[in-house]
């Protein structure tokens, strides 16, 4: 082990000199993602040249739970070599920091892969799934748990045709080696709609909760959507996880085979004994077919279309932010001098993975220049975009409120901070709609909803704009009102609408 190579937290040679990461590797200034007290940077191995991801965690910001949970982190990515899952390859420690450095993938995220295909069928969706829950199998055949299976966890290694998919993230692991473990999980984790139900019923819970967040994957594969019922509140939409309440609705699973509803089945059975394991998912009938060629290779626009409506209510839902955060500014809204209260607001927003990453969505639109911050000279660009044109002081006095930790300019935590992981309530939802109504009818048009998106960038297409305008008022009657704007608002991206669901 390198000098300053950290085998753990505690107990290792603290570095009082340069960087020890830096004799190995020349980290760069592109920033992959963010997390709780963490941010990912690309960096290349000095000797090889070869390009990792480098996960930067801030030991100023670790409470003594979080040092316990990366800890952990760190002790299961050393024990995990599979082709499926993104490989772990050095830490290091300094006084400050502890650095991460992993395999670097670069294909992307699942679903965003597979709406840019040209063709998508079940033999693709079948070729995606062996891969992830061989990867699966893997984790859990070495004792590990992952407990936060969902698709923004699942990458591709590249950006080739033929290129692996890999299980990310093990923040949320577990290692569960002795038998009297395996069912001891108590801890309420993982994404709503991904989540098992007897995590949800806090009874203690094992390994199978990654047989079940794998099996949402798969449905959503097959059709596009996840298979509890979006028009709900998030507290009705638990209510029918508990009772594995879902089915198989027309006209997106007609073209369907029936071995893959009943390998669904199988998965998303709320009977935790009756669940499939990985190993039987592995030896299912549909698998089977997959490996001999026999599975139908029609192209599922069905599916497709949908993925893609869930996307753009993604990027949808970031405009809309990145015009309350513009809101928020200019009217003093969510400034805070407590120290205090401003990490509890930034814990708030981390603890909270769909939150945080509308946030970002949002952050990267007012970070038009990609230099991981919002400037003076952003600020004042988009206000200008919007009819308002002030002065560089008065800008920057602006920004100033919000800048907790004195850059000079307003950092992702500090983006996370202002916005807060609450909902928009009371008179900033009304002066929201207000601003928005350009023509002060009551009422927002399609033709006013268009030119906040052009000007905030978050649109890529005609397509696209359409798109949006027609997840904002699925009706087509040109007009969205008050109460369908602030439901729009507040629910998450989740658990927007998707015509054509039903539950039953």
């Amino acid at each position: 082990m390198a000098e300053g190579q950290a085998s753990g937290l505690t107990g290792i040679i603290q570095s009082s000199g340069s960087n020890p990461l830096g004799r190995d590797y020349e980290l760069t200034t592109k920033v992959l993602g963010q997390g709780r007290f963490a941010v990912v940077k690309k960096a290349i191995h000095r000797a090889s040249q070869s390009k990792v991801a480098v996960k930067i965690i801030s030991k100023d910001k670790c409470k003594v739970e979080d040092k316990a949970k990366l800890h952990r982190e760190i002790d299961i990515l050393k024990r995990i070599r599979h082709p499926n899952c993104i490989q772990f390859h050095d830490v290091y420690e300094t006084v400050s920091h502890v650095y991460i450095v992993m395999e670097l993938v670069t294909g992307g995220e699942l679903f965003d892969r597979i709406v840019a295909k040209d063709h998508y069928s079940e033999t693709e969706a079948a070729s995606v799934f062996v891969q992830m829950i061989g990867a699966i199998e893997y984790i859990h055949s070495i004792g590990i748990v992952h407990r936060d299976i969902k698709p923004e966890n699942v990458l591709y290694g590249s950006e080739a045709e033929d290129s692996p998919v890999k299980i990310a993230d093990f923040g949320l692991g577990r290692i569960v080696q002795q038998q009297s473990e395996m069912h001891a999980m108590r801890t309420v984790c993982g994404t709503p709609i991904y989540v098992a139900p007897e995590v949800l019923l806090k009874q203690g819970y094992g390994m199978e909760c990654d047989v079940w967040s794998a099996g949402v994957i798969l449905y959503i594969l097959l059709c596009g959507f996840p298979p509890f019922d979006q028009d709900e509140s998030v507290a009705v939409i638990f209510d029918q996880i508990k009772h594995a309440r879902y089915d198989f609705p027309s006209p997106y699973w007609d073209a369907i085979s029936n071995e893959a509803k009943q390998l669904v089945s199988g998965m998303l059975c709320g009977d935790v004994a009756s669940r499939k394991s990985c190993k039987q998912c592995l030896d299912d009938p549909w698998v089977r077919k997959f490996h001999a060629g026999d599975l139908p290779t029609g192209h599922l626009v069905n599916m497709q279309s949908k993925l893609k409506e869930f996307n753009i209510a993604r990027k949808l839902k970031g405009a809309l932010n990145t015009f309350i955060a513009l809101q928020r500014m200019q009217h003093g809204i969510g400034h805070t001098a407590n120290a205090q209260e401003a990490e509890k607001r930034l814990l708030a927003v981390k603890a909270d993975s769909e939150r945080l990453e509308e946030l970002q969505e949002s952050f990267e639109m007012l970070d038009r220049d990609h230099q991981d911050r919002i400037s003076v000279d952003n600020l004042s660009e988009f206000l200008q975009m919007f009819g308002t044109y002030k002065t560089h002081d008065e800008v920057k006095s602006m920004l100033d409120r919000y800048d907790v930790f004195r850059h000079g300019y307003l950092s992702f935590d500090e983006f996370c901070i202002m916005m807060g992981p609450a909902s928009v309530e009371g008179n900033e939802m009304h002066a929201t709609f207000d601003a928005l109504d350009l023509n002060h009818t009551g009422k927002l048009t399609a033709s006013e909803l268009k030119e906040v998106l052009v000007k905030i960038g978050g649109i890529t297409s005609e397509e696209e704009l359409r798109a949006m305008l027609h997840l904002a008022d699925p009706s087509n009657s040109g007009v969205i009102d008050y109460n369908s704007f602030a439901d729009m608002i507040n629910r998450p991206v989740s658990t927007w609408g998707l015509e054509g669901q039903q539950v039953h």
